[in-house]
């Protein structure tokens, strides 16, 4: 069965990876032991990226499933911020990276892709929107153990006691092969998952872990645990190993048989040393005993040590690293021969000769004291000026006429040597010295604006002005701009410069006494012809009013730069969201008006807006974008107003809903009616709160006419009214007639006479129906179906 390098079964590694991502993923020498298949490469598979802190985020993959039959020579991994272009960042041989020296806080979006020794590459395989943490520390450490077998050791630990009320969303796990020196990136597990195998380690192999807690921008303290996996008859580790200094250059290693020596006696030990805090480490001796002495070291130096035991099978394991320091040594001798020099009023220079002896390590500095008096107090001018420099200027604003001695003192690692020599000079009377700090800045493409500060000491009269020197080069070749300024202001402006003009300038004081010392040389460029800056303080607001349902009007700043030429209009853009996309409303130029209202919008409309600034040489970059939104509108007319008697005393209503709400919710209606053509218009109660587009109009007159017109609500107020509808109510049959009387003439005839009904029934009377009995009212039959007469008479 083929192996991988980590000493498991190719089958074995390539199913746990397919289970469960967080494993150990194999290098790309591995994946080339991969079945071949004839299908194109395909992208890396399980990519995920994880922050492990404030500064680095980690990567783990797995190869391709498919190669395409080529073999895999590296990855290539490119990251990129939220809408960067992404970047090449390294090209690891093995399945994992490790993205450091990053900001806490920052989203960081990955791919990865396979390339091969044909120089063809796979597709890629992509992991988004990764964030560093904030670097706060949460909660307690996880309780880990670590168990070893014979060429694994596993990982088990316990959720921690406090969280510190965050959700863990993963665990850390690294890996130290140098007695926990330094640590590698091994896995980042699940949340749920506490235990962890690490196959592949060598017999007798000692490896050192840690484990943290991941939270969503923070991490939790470190828990550590180290094993070593079973031997095969070689020794173990030794014992309680110790390094001791004893004195500036040597070091005492003690230590204890191990525990097991194997399957044979100890032959001897390896004992060996690191300088570089275990990164590497050369063999010091092989010794029988178990203590050794490392002589000939420098006073003040660490050593890292550790060691192995050998029998006739090997070489065991190694200890833990220890280290110890040699003891401190002698500071250096007192420098030689110093000199003090005053160079002009407000300057003293010093000269020394380094100490004939430089004590037990190399010079590294030197302390410089002055004082008023040779027999005074002394203050320290440079407490360690952090080099080996015999030379030095005291220019610490010292005044003409001023006396200052100096003593100086050797400084190596192990302390400050005894001082020089004493020796002092005077500061003379003299001309003012140098203007500080003097800056020139660029103001547009036509002037250069120099500022400076007064001289720390005028010298001996008062400055009365300035001289202002430019140079092209400011090495020399230096040209008046002004020989005395006459005034002791300490502004200037060079004016008149052409477009992308670099000029140095130099500047010195002026007194009675003579010209100063030159200031520090400062250089500036002017602006070159370019577009002009982003305008500023755009606002977008609805007018108050009607017109606010519609308008929006802008104002805005002009840029504070035009570029170089004058600004001819500008291009105003909107767009239906923050992110666009933005479409040109205005496209300019349009002269130099900052103001510009958007008509014809509907009520309740936001629209986001920015400008540009135009010139000759284009447009400028656009302002910040602002939103703004239309006032609401009253609702306009509701729709097809429709009236349909019911009954002879009701009335349905039904409508449409207006077209436009007005950019509000419509909350009711209003609805009116008027009896007949000229009645008056009167609400009907208990209709504004409900936004139902139907009605039925109750208690009405029979065979009456109404009109009826209606109106939305919204929070704005009411809107128009409906076009007028009107309906007739149905007619009612008339009531009884009254007072009938019957009235015999003759022997056939009978007269009746009645009189109308008092409820005519909404309706005009169209005649009479009259009935008879002949059996004393017991049935009754029809004499005249209709008289089809107003007439209240009829004779029988």
């Amino acid at each position: 069965m083929t192996r991988n390098k980590l000493g498991l079964p190719a089958r074995s590694l390539m199913v746990a990876v397919a289970v469960v991502c967080w494993l150990p993923c194999v290098s790309a020498a591995a994946a080339v032991a991969l079945p071949v298949q004839n299908t194109a490469p395909t992208s890396p598979q399980n990519l995920t990226a994880v922050a492990g802190g404030p500064t680095n985020i980690h990567l783990v993959w797995s190869p391709p499933i498919s190669t395409g039959g080529k073999t895999i020579s590296h990855y290539r991994v490119e990251s990129a911020t939220t809408g960067a272009t992404f970047m090449s960042r390294a090209t690891p041989t093995v399945t994992r990276y490790e993205h450091t020296g990053l900001t806490a806080g920052t989203t960081h979006n990955y791919r990865v892709r396979a390339e091969y020794t044909d120089a063809s590459f796979g597709t890629w395989a992509f992991a988004n929107a990764t964030t560093t943490r904030t670097g706060a520390t949460t909660g307690t450490a996880p309780s880990l153990t670590a168990v070893a077998g014979p060429t694994s050791i596993t990982l088990v630990w316990s959720r921690p006691s406090s969280t510190g009320g965050e959700t863990i969303t993963s665990y850390q796990v690294e890996v130290s092969e140098n007695g926990g020196i330094t640590y590698a990136p091994l896995t980042t597990t699940i949340p749920t998952m506490t235990v962890y195998e690490h196959p592949g380690v060598p017999v007798g192999a000692t490896r050192h872990y840690r484990v943290r807690a991941l939270y969503a921008n923070s991490f939790g303290p470190w828990a550590f645990a180290n094993a070593t996996t079973a031997g095969t008859g070689i020794p173990g580790a030794p014992l309680n190993l110790t390094a001791t200094a004893d004195g500036p250059s040597v070091i005492d290693l003690d230590w204890d048989e191990p525990a097991s020596t194997g399957a044979s006696a100890i032959i001897d030990y390896r004992v060996e040393v690191s300088a570089d805090r275990g990164i590497t480490w050369t063999l010091l001796t092989t010794t029988a005993q178990t203590s050794y002495q490392h002589r000939g070291l420098t006073a003040g130096v660490t050593r890292y040590y550790r060691v192995r035991a050998r029998n006739a099978i090997g070489v065991g394991p190694s200890t833990s690293v220890v280290n110890a320091t040699t003891s401190a040594g002698t500071p250096p001798g007192s420098p030689r021969a110093l000199m003090a020099t005053a160079v002009s009023s407000s300057a003293i220079e010093l000269n020394w000769s380094a100490p004939l002896s430089s004590g037990s390590s190399p010079i590294i500095g030197y302390r410089i004291e002055w004082s008023s008096t040779r027999t005074g107090v002394w203050r320290d001018l440079e407490d360690d000026t952090g080099n080996t420099r015999t030379t030095y200027e005291d220019n610490t604003g010292l005044s003409p006429n001023t006396t200052r001695y100096y003593r100086v003192s050797a400084i190596n690692s192990f302390g400050t040597g005894a001082p020089s020599n004493i020796d002092g000079d005077i500061t003379p009377l003299a001309v003012p010295n140098a203007p500080g700090r003097l800056t020139a800045q660029a103001r547009g493409v036509s002037v250069i604006e120099l500022r400076w500060t007064r001289p720390s000491s005028s010298g001996a009269s008062p400055v009365t002005g300035y001289q202002i020197q430019w140079s092209s080069t400011g090495t020399g070749r230096w040209r008046d701009l002004e020989d005395d300024t006459g005034n002791t202001r300490t502004t200037y402006e060079d004016t008149g410069l052409a477009p992308n003009t670099t000029r140095h300038y130099r500047v010195r004081a002026i007194s009675r006494a003579g010209p100063g010392a030159w200031s520090n040389v400062a250089d500036a460029t002017t602006d070159e012809l370019t577009v002009p800056g982003a305008p500023t303080s755009l606002t977008a607001t609805a007018p108050i009013g009607e017109s606010g349902s519609e308008q929006i009007r802008l104002t805005w700043s002009a840029p504070a730069s035009n570029g170089g030429s004058p600004i001819t209009g500008y291009r105003i853009q909107t767009a239906p969201s923050a992110s666009g996309p933005w479409g040109i409303l205005v496209p300019g130029p349009t002269g130099t008006a900052t103001t510009y209202t958007h008509t014809g919008l509907a009520p309740n409309t936001t629209r986001y807006y920015r400008v540009r600034a135009l010139n000759a040489q284009g447009q400028g970059d656009p302002s910040s974008a602002v939103r703004g939104t239309t006032r609401a509108a009253p609702p306009t007319q509701p729709q097809n107003l429709r009236a349909r008697a019911t009954g002879s005393t009701s009335i349905a209503l039904e409508w449409g809903a207006p077209v436009s709400d007005g950019g509000a919710r419509i909350t009711g209606y209003t609805i009116q009616a008027a009896r007949g053509a000229s009645g008056a218009w009167t609400t009907i109660p208990r209709t504004t709160s409900s936004t139902a587009t139907t009605f039925e109009h109750t208690g009405l007159e029979p065979a009456t006419v109404y009109r009826y017109r209606v109106r939305a609500i919204n929070s704005v107020g009411a809107g128009e009214w409906s076009f007028e509808t009107s309906e007739p109510t149905y007619a009612q049959a008339p009531g009884a007639p009254v007072g009938l009387t019957a009235r015999a003439v003759g022997t056939s005839r009978i007269d009746l006479s009645w009189s109308a009904p008092r409820n005519t029934g909404g309706a005009e009377i169209r005649g009479y129906r009259i009935e008879a009995s002949d059996d004393q009212r017991r049935t009754w039959r029809i004499i005249r179906r209709n008289t089809n007469s107003k007439g209240t008479t009829f004779s029988d």
